[in-house]
């Protein structure tokens, strides 16, 4: 119960306090794909929900690049997805 409590309290952060990426040279990627990768096992995201929620913290030529190879990737933790992210940017 409490863990649901603490989970649903954490879900709610990915809405509000969402890391945002642009794919500028001066954010680093790496640290920004660990950041979200935490975020969504506090929260207990479930893996079918994860690409869902990646287009919201996603700016700019990121979420260009995100919306043109939406089907190549099919989950989050997903090697592509990562080999993806990191050859992209």
């Amino acid at each position: 119960m409490i863990d649901q409590i603490i989970a649903n309290l954490l879900r709610k952060t990915l809405e509000t306090q969402k890391p945002k990426f642009s794919g500028s040279k001066m954010e680093n990627i790496t640290d920004w794909v660990k950041t979200v990768t935490v975020k969504f096992k506090l929260a207990h995201c479930p893996e079918h929900e994860k690409l869902d929620w990646v287009p919201t913290f996603l700016r700019g030529e990121a979420l260009l690049w995100c919306m043109k190879r939406k089907n190549d990737i099919q989950t989050w933790s997903d090697d592509i997805c990562e080999k993806l992210i990191f050859n992209a940017f």
